[in-house]
């Protein structure tokens, strides 16, 4: 009967100790978790200011959509019109160099 007793109060001892160190490292995960949502506060804080930093500049962009809408078929003319124009350009800069060439005061 004694070592019966013995026993229970081993292991009544043990879980005792179990419980213990359950709650021990029950602590230490709830500090950690607790220091890891403090020093992720600034970080979010941050993340919003920029959230809404973007929201403002989307809007002045979608303010600016319809003027870039009516600028692209202008670049596209003026595209087509440089296209026609270099060679052009390009003949008369060779017309030029013959010209310079032939002219020795033109240098």
């Amino acid at each position: 009967m004694v070592d019966y007793q013995r026993m229970r109060e081993e292991v009544h001892l043990n879980q005792n100790k179990a419980i213990y160190v359950n709650c021990v490292c029950t602590l230490i995960n709830f500090l950690l978790l607790f220091i890891i949502a403090v020093m992720l506060g600034p970080v979010a804080h941050d993340a919003g200011i920029l959230i809404n930093d973007a929201g403002k500049s989307l809007a002045d962009l979608s303010i600016m959509i319809p003027e870039i809408n009516r600028l692209i078929p202008e670049a596209r003319n003026t595209t087509l019109i440089l296209g026609h124009m270099i060679p052009r350009i390009t003949q008369g800069m060779d017309i030029l160099r013959q010209l310079c060439n032939q002219d020795p005061a033109c240098h």
